[in-house]
């Protein structure tokens, strides 16, 4: 509204053209981005204690309804148990299923045809046997099981043996793609895993023949470090592509690290990263972080002391001639 020319003035708050409103507003913003934090927190730890006590606050699967705020068995619930007995014979794909349950009369509770992907959904979900899961919580709830555990684990082997295509897919998360150079392989790096663990692994060899590998979860747990030394001035924040979130949040800190440590959805730390660095933006020696390529308007303040410490570090590796873990 500033750049437009636009005056905002308040009859209950003193905010009008004076550096001093310019302030009062500053610390309105603060408590603002402070009560909505804090809401946000609220609201998750209710959350949690629902399911920490059995509840479940969202709207449960088909075949449960809710009734004054508990999780009761809706008409549609014995159908539910009768396509896991059927489906646990074997003789069903998923596609097959999702025909035969429309043939036998089996709806959605708004009457709609139940499709491949809300069956494979259902013969998933845990829901049924009596568990709730949210987050990292996963305990008995309050409901009553539809289906016994042993009918859950007879589907659950039908679905990865009779039917693989079902399964459910792993998609695995790189913070860091796209986002990663290697100095010591001199190219950049690309997510990897190997025997159940997350690397980043260089696409070119080094000069011993070998390739860069390192532990995901290192890297990754090095960014919020690194990016303490990155910041961006509060004038800059409206020339980047940023949410509104994430904008309010800018002006009140704008040293990105702190933002990125309180940021928990993987989507919003990704995009802060995207926006704050270049293609290859973070330079790695060794298993170390080692330099941070900022794209404007960030301005980054790099501790060369780190940069030397991991070079060191590295170097006494070689010296011992030491193969590194990762």
């Amino acid at each position: 509204m500033r750049r437009e020319g636009i005056q905002v003035v308040s009859v209950i708050e003193q905010i009008d053209d004076s550096p001093l409103s310019f302030i009062f507003e500053g610390i309105i913003d603060l408590f603002a981005a402070y009560y909505s934090i804090n809401l946000s927190n609220k609201i998750r730890a209710g959350l949690r204690k629902v399911v920490e006590n059995g509840g479940w606050p969202y709207k449960p699967p088909t075949g449960y309804e809710k009734a004054n705020g508990d999780v009761i068995v809706a008409a549609v619930g014995p159908s539910i148990l009768t396509a896991f007995q059927e489906f646990s014979t074997g003789q069903y794909t998923l596609e097959q299923w999702a025909e035969q349950a429309y043939t036998m009369g089996i709806r959605s509770p708004d009457g709609n045809r139940l499709g491949l992907a809300d069956w494979g959904r259902i013969f998933r979900n845990k829901f049924y046997i009596g568990d709730v899961e949210y987050s990292d919580i996963s305990t008995q709830g309050n409901h009553q099981p539809l289906i016994s555990t042993e009918l859950f684990e007879q589907v659950q082997e039908i679905l990865d043996a009779h039917s693989p295509n079902t399964k459910v897919k792993t998609y695995r998360s790189y913070l860091l793609r796209g986002l990663l150079w290697s100095l010591d392989a001199d190219s950049w790096m690309t997510g990897a895993v190997g025997k159940g663990y997350l690397y980043y692994r260089s696409r070119r060899k080094m000069g011993n023949g070998k390739r860069h590998y390192v532990s995901a979860e290192t890297l990754e747990n090095d960014v919020s470090r690194a990016l303490q030394t990155v910041m961006i001035p509060k004038k800059c924040v409206d020339q980047l592509d940023l949410d509104q979130t994430l904008g309010l949040a800018l002006r009140v800190s704008p040293n990105v690290g702190i933002l990125y440590e309180n940021l928990e959805k993987k989507e919003q730390r990704q995009k802060l990263l995207s926006l704050a660095v270049k293609k290859y933006g973070f330079k790695v020696s060794g298993h170390q972080i080692v330099d941070i390529d900022a794209r404007a308007p960030f301005i980054v303040q790099f501790d060369q002391k780190l940069v030397e410490m991991a070079r060191v570090e590295l170097a006494s590796r070689k010296a011992g001639n030491k193969r590194l873990r990762v």
